[in-house]
């Protein structure tokens, strides 16, 4: 049962439009100009663009945040897949507000969390002082995030030798190998699904397995499971 008292009526409106339409609205990552601008104009326009996309997909990830509440697996799936385009679109990444907005509304082994890790994480090979201040910022902020980036960091080597191999070059920022390029990943590689059925067709190949040592395993939620040895 779901109280309509509990929920932000524009978030709820948008699920109830995803219920009936199946569409989500994009955030705005673009401006068009009839003609030219000062250079003042300019940076006028870019800095309201900013603020719609901050706005648009603070109110994503409470929709996400709705779904998880609410175990809607598709709504889930496209959210997340809306709002990795956004910030693919636009070229940016999770700014510490909106990681700490995330770890507080989500629980461990959200797609959202692992999402938030995995965008920043990645471009940190662009040597960017403000985005490493950013990082150290959330960990401090935010109690889960250093584990849980630590643990990604632990399991997805492959993807920094992807992103090495492939290229980014970061004057065409949707070019290139990048955890938000949904074309250069797995279609599901951030999705929720409860039967493999409802993944995209050879979804089991996608999955690339990381090395292990020996020692005690945790489970999505950071459970530490022990492992059984059998002489």
């Amino acid at each position: 049962m779901i109280l309509l008292k509990d929920e932000d009526a524009e978030i709820f409106k948008m699920f109830y439009d995803w219920l009936y339409t199946g569409n989500i609205p994009k955030a705005p990552t673009t401006f068009r100009l009839s003609k030219a601008v000062s250079e003042a104009e300019m940076e006028r326009h870019e800095t309201e663009l900013l603020g719609r996309f901050d706005a648009h997909v603070r109110k994503l990830c409470k929709l996400y945040c709705l779904g998880e509440r609410y175990e809607t697996e598709h709504l889930l799936n496209n959210t997340i897949d809306t709002i990795q385009d956004a910030f693919h679109e636009y070229g940016t990444v999770f700014g510490p507000g909106l990681i700490l907005f995330v770890f507080e509304k989500t629980q461990k082994g959200s797609k959202l969390r692992e999402l938030c890790i995995a965008a920043n994480v990645i471009h940190i090979d662009r040597g960017c002082g403000q985005l490493r201040e950013e990082l150290m910022m959330a960990a401090k902020l935010t109690e889960d995030f250093l584990p849980e980036m630590m643990k990604w960091i632990s399991r997805n080597f492959v993807m920094f030798g992807r992103r090495q191999a492939e290229g980014f070059n970061p004057t065409k920022p949707t070019q290139g190998f990048s955890m938000l390029n949904r074309k250069k990943l797995c279609p599901c590689h951030f999705h929720k699904h409860t039967s493999s059925k409802d993944a995209h067709k050879g979804h089991n190949k996608c999955a690339v397995p990381y090395n292990k040592c020996g020692h005690s395993e945790e489970d999505d939620e950071g459970k530490v499971a022990v492992p059984i040895w059998i002489p």
